[in-house]
């Protein structure tokens, strides 16, 4: 009867035997383990209830498989539940690859197994850090990438120096032509700022006077 139930559990992930309870294989996803830095692979687990009740989809594919009318396959599997759960007064069952089935004062305990595929397996998770990873930096109402917002920034400074550098030079080159200019026209000469030179002869005749 064993193959049987493990046939039917593996191919439709669920099981009932009467007396015993019902058995489900869940699929448990990728986990990750701070502690240890890992990431745990997928695996299956088959979960334990009392409940002991056969669908008829079960008793019709025992009956199928077994070639019996389907109330002898009920029939069956209930005689063998009824055996199991006495069996296990004595001597836990070990249900390979399931898990532990035995007796624990007046009912069933199970303990169930990992059922983790062989092509999987667990991965380090170390941190990493991204320098200057890129992403999108929204802009007024323009979004753009922070590659082009770096350059932008790094530009602009340059940019705003080469403009100041340039005025200067400009300012240097008026006040030059203005200069210049002033010196063309004769503005700094004596007699353009208002001083006149009092001749030698003018003042040997003031003193002889």
């Amino acid at each position: 009867m064993f193959p049987l139930i493990n046939k039917y559990l593996l191919q439709f992930k669920k099981v009932s035997i009467p007396h015993i309870g019902t058995f489900v294989i869940k699929y448990q996803p990728a986990m990750l383990d701070v502690a240890d830095k890992k990431i745990i692979a997928p695996f299956y687990i088959t979960e334990y209830s009392v409940i002991d009740h056969v669908s008829d989809h079960q008793s019709g594919y025992f009956a199928a498989l077994s070639k019996r009318d389907m109330g002898a396959a009920k029939n069956d599997l209930s005689q063998f539940g009824y055996g199991l759960r006495e069996s296990l007064r004595t001597k836990p069952l070990d249900w390979k690859g399931l898990g532990i089935l035995k007796r624990s004062g007046s009912g069933i305990v199970f303990n169930a197994e990992e059922i983790k595929l062989e092509s999987l397996g667990n991965i380090d998770a170390q941190k990493v850090l991204r320098e200057n990873a890129e992403h999108t930096v929204l802009v007024g109402e323009t979004e753009r990438s922070s590659t082009e917002m770096a350059a932008t920034m790094q530009l602009e400074p340059a940019v705003q120096k080469s403009y100041l550098n340039l005025w200067g030079w400009i300012l240097l080159g008026l006040s030059i032509l203005f200069i210049g200019y002033l010196l063309n026209r004769g503005s700094f000469s004596p007699e353009a700022s208002g001083l006149k030179q009092t001749s030698y002869h003018n003042m040997s005749s003031s003193v002889a006077v």
